[in-house]
């Protein structure tokens, strides 16, 4: 088996607990409660995110921070499409 696959399947798994047979039980759990489920893709936010608004807006401030080469705009500024602008955001709190 490839290195890479066991390794993805390790972090995978403790995630859930260190134990193995423990772990396995749970993911088999955690996959079985998301059969059937809405699927997630329509949730994304600038392409690739998947969160509330204050995890878009860290996620914002960080690809700033960064200057990512060759990253489309949308995904460097997911706030922008949703109209989460940051001074909106703290506005809605006070």
């Amino acid at each position: 088996m490839n290195n890479a696959i066991v390794i993805g399947a390790f972090f995978a798994l403790i995630a859930f607990t260190y134990k193995q047979v423990e772990a396995r039980r749970r993911y088999r759990e955690f996959v079985q409660q998301g059969i059937g489920q809405a699927l997630p893709w329509g949730q994304l936010r600038g392409q690739i995110y998947l969160g509330e608004d204050d995890f878009l807006v860290r996620m914002e401030k960080l690809a700033r921070t960064q200057s990512p080469a060759n990253v489309p705009k949308q995904q460097l500024y997911p706030t922008r499409r949703a109209g989460l602008c940051q001074s909106n955001i703290f506005a809605s709190s006070r």
